[in-house]
């Protein structure tokens, strides 16, 4: 569940995903789950590849559910847990498509997005 709070102390509200909806980043030959994503920012899963450095530039496809699918590009700023967290310096994630991903989870999960 979010709370309100948590949504304001950050830059950009964060959407998490279910697991069944996450969307992909698309990386040369590589596919990786995306686990949350922000305006400025997204968190992906490893899956079996290598972690990149901090600092190293991490750049591919987003590819949504829906079909809809953006560049991004940013830096790492922390590898843990499985996890890879990417702060979109270049090419960010349009807030219309984080808004329109919001709506479209909430009329499939109504009871997730409680605040």
């Amino acid at each position: 569940m979010l709370s309100l709070k948590y949504a304001f102390d950050r830059a950009h509200y964060r959407l998490a995903y279910p697991i069944q909806e996450r969307p992909l980043l698309v990386r040369e030959d590589r596919e990786n789950e995306v686990v949350d994503i922000s305006e400025g920012g997204l968190r992906y899963r490893l899956s079996g590849d290598p972690a990149p450095e901090l600092g190293s530039v991490v750049s591919g496809m987003l590819a949504v559910k829906r079909g809809i699918r953006v560049e991004v590009e940013g830096e790492v700023v922390r590898v843990q847990d499985g996890e890879v967290a990417v702060h979109l310096t270049v090419r960010g994630i349009p807030f219309a498509l984080v808004w329109a991903e919001q709506r479209w989870l909430r009329s499939r999960y109504p009871g997730r997005f409680l605040g």
